[in-house]
């Protein structure tokens, strides 16, 4: 038994985040708590506001890394509402109403029983794509609940005179359509903080863009809202468009709005989706974990899936120039390009290492593959769109090789990305039993190693290329007057952002490989 000064009531933690809600919650303090012991409590949950007013929408996933032996879930609707119901891997459906239920209304009754469980699993899709499971809503398609986002949404958005005196002021002298549209972007995105203020309905209908402007920070919801009011102020229509920004990479049989857990903007005019709230994004790069995910178009109810990782617009490319010293030690230096969605994830990253002194960034780089040494990197300001990006370096390693003598080394990395090294080492699951998150790679690397005068190279490693299912690596080794120049691509070109136990299977073969090449040596005399 627990006494009633056990069960407390207290306010919910962000946990860190930027985000603060007046939501709280029961905490029951169970005592003598063993191994063995069973814990039961009752509970009545009263929801007297809607989440959208006239529909109603919930469900529930058995995830497998979970235990359950049984569940029975009874649902009373009312005669006024069309609910739709679906399941999977549950057994019932609709039941016999009983004397107590109020006249026309519909009784269902789902029950589960629990399967063998298995351990959580790394980058596990979400649980609906697969798992047991069921979801009731009264939305009958993805575009009522566009229109359902709308009615509440629309209305925050219209330009006040504050708002239409600033997106006209920074947009006077510029006569491109785009220009335009991508100065307001960029103000919003560097000059809005994200905080989410969720009191009341704030967790899903955004704050009027007057207050999001007056306070300068807000959700993703109050970014859209922001940023559409400031386009319409200047002729520029927008629309919000709500995605999933993690690992549900399909959406639901049933309409729901709890497939959606993030808003960016639709610009139909130039047929741009923006996200306001990537402050190191440019316009045109969405953030790596949008792109290929299924969206809502709140606007017009229309369902699209966001442009795909584009290989050729969404890669990296590393240069990296070496001279090995008659000691053994290397003096280097390396320019990096990301493009598309990796510059905006090297922007981000660059701007927090900045704020830590270079010598522990140098540090820390170089011991990601057993190297040390020193060195400086230099790029353009993170947050100056304008600026084409692009991250140099300059480093010295400690001896890498013994010298003079017969000897050899695998060729070494230095203060550069690392990209191949870091993906071939990824710990493949070949017995896992989900499917997984996945994203399209391309990394383009090429290496120069020049010897010291006096030091011959007798053996260099062989060409390789390999592919495999959605992967493929190259690997080509070339003498030069000075000594060696390495060229390797490695891609990973999937057409889903899930994968399954077969791809897996392909990427163990492939980075098996890829690990067995990057150990090649370079034989020394």
């Amino acid at each position: 038994d627990v006494t009633p000064d056990k069960i407390r009531l207290q306010d919910d933690r962000s946990d860190g985040d930027a985000i603060f809600s007046d939501m709280r919650s029961w905490v029951i303090i169970f005592p003598q708590v063993q191994v063995g012991a069973r814990l039961v409590y009752r509970f009545r949950s009263t929801q007297h506001t809607p989440d959208f007013p006239g529909h109603f929408a919930s469900g529930y996933y058995y995830a497998p890394h979970l235990s359950y032996e049984s569940s029975r879930l009874d649902m009373l609707v009312d005669a006024g509402i069309d609910m739709g119901v679906w399941s999977r891997g549950m057994q019932g459906g609709p039941v016999p109403a009983e004397p107590s239920d109020p006249p026309g209304s519909r009784r269902y009754r789902l029950e589960y029983t629990g399967a063998a469980q298995h351990a959580l699993e790394p980058n596990m899709v979400a649980s609906s794509h697969f798992a047991p499971g069921m979801s009731v809503s009264s939305f009958r398609s993805f575009a009522d609940v566009a229109r359902a986002y709308q009615q509440r949404a629309r209305p925050q958005a219209e330009p006040t005179a504050t708002i239409t005196q600033l997106a006209r002021g920074l947009v006077q002298g510029i006569d491109s359509r785009r220009e335009q549209v991508r100065v307001l972007y960029e103000w919003v995105s560097r000059n809005i903080r994200y905080v989410g203020v969720y009191e009341g309905v704030g967790g899903l209908v955004p704050h009027n863009a007057q207050s999001v402007l007056d306070n300068r920070y807000g959700d993703c919801k109050d970014h859209v809202v922001l940023l559409e009011a400031m386009l319409r102020a200047i002729g520029v229509e927008s629309s919000p468009v709500l995605v999933h920004a993690g690992v549900l990479h399909v959406l639901p049989e049933l309409p729901t709005p709890w497939a959606f857990n993030h808003a960016i903007t639709y610009v139909p005019e130039l047929d741009l989706f923006l996200d306001a709230t990537a402050e190191f994004a440019p316009m045109g790069a969405l953030p790596g974990e949008l792109l290929g995910q299924p969206a809502l178009i709140t606007a017009t109810g229309e369902t699209r899936t966001l442009p795909r990782k584009d290989l050729q617009r969404n890669f990296t490319e590393t240069h990296v120039q070496m001279q090995l010293n008659a000691d053994g030690s290397v003096r280097g230096r390396s320019q990096m390009w990301m493009h598309g969605s990796h510059e905006s994830d090297a922007r981000y990253e660059h701007s927090r290492l900045s704020e830590k002194p270079i010598e522990r960034v140098v540090a820390n780089w170089l011991s990601r593959f057993m190297e040390s040494g020193r060195g400086s990197i230099e790029h353009p300001d993170p947050r100056d769109m304008r600026a084409p990006w692009q991250v140099r370096s300059t480093f010295e390693l400690e001896p890498v090789v013994n010298v003079p003598g017969p000897s050899a080394l695998a060729l070494p990395v230095g203060l550069s990305s690392g990209n191949i090294r870091d993906i071939a080492r990824l710990p493949v699951y070949l017995s896992r039993k989900t499917p997984r998150s996945c994203s399209p790679q391309r990394h383009v690397e090429v290496i120069t190693l020049d010897l010291p005068e006096g030091l011959q190279m007798t053996a260099m490693p062989g060409d390789i290329r390999i592919a495999r299912g959605v992967f493929s690596y190259s690997a080509r080794y070339e003498r030069t007057a000075q000594g060696l120049k390495a060229t390797r691509e490695l891609m990973i070109d999937h057409p889903r952002r899930f994968c399954t136990a077969d791809t897996d299977r392909d990427w163990h073969e492939v980075s098996q490989l890829i690990k067995r090449d990057l150990r090649a040596q370079v034989f020394l005399k």
